[in-house]
């Protein structure tokens, strides 16, 4: 049997081992080709090209068409973007399940909570140089989303759930945590 064992790490595994927290002669048998990948934040470069990956994925699959326009995507490449691809691709797949036209600029970063309202972006200051744009998802929106996502399913709780990729009880929980009613819905 041939096998090829590909891993990741975000420790320092040589201080690991001289503190007796990993095995030496298990980093010599893994470490055959270490490659290393630099976070999001050091390679900006990279992130239309990945941006674009994910937007042609959640659009395909959500059967949309989004597209993101260049100062949105400016204020991308500045974003701090601390949980990586991952977060990344979290941020393109909420634009896709909650925009509401074609074309996401900067302010749509704003109004769909993608990105903090404290540092006051408009789409004719997408250049100010930002430490980090995007936030966690905040009650707000996590409600936006949901309610959206049942007008779009007429209700129906089961797809909803199943679309917004979350069990049908966890759906459930989160309505009542957020106090949404018929009418709220509808």
């Amino acid at each position: 049997v041939d096998v090829r064992i590909i891993t990741a790490t975000n420790s320092n595994l040589e201080k690991d081992i001289s503190e007796g927290r990993f095995r030496e002669d298990l980093f010599y048998r893994l470490n055959v080709f270490p490659i290393f990948l630099p976070p999001l934040r050091e390679r900006r470069e990279d992130i239309p090209l990945l941006a674009e990956h994910f937007l042609s994925k959640y659009n395909k699959e959500k059967n949309k068409n989004i597209k993101i326009g260049n100062k949105a995507l400016r204020l991308f490449q500045q974003a701090e973007w601390k949980g990586n691809i991952r977060e990344l691709e979290n941020v393109i797949e909420r634009l896709v399940l909650v925009a509401d036209k074609e074309m996401i600029d900067a302010d749509d970063l704003i109004k769909y909570n993608i990105i903090s309202t404290q540092y006051n972006i408009s789409s004719h200051h997408a250049d100010i140089p930002l430490k980090s744009v995007l936030k966690n998802l905040s009650k707000d929106y996590e409600k936006e989303l949901i309610q959206k996502t049942l007008q779009k399913n007429n209700g129906n709780i089961s797809r909803a759930a199943k679309e917004l990729g979350i069990a049908r009880e966890t759906l459930h929980r989160k309505i009542k945590a957020l106090n949404l009613t018929k009418q709220s819905i509808f």
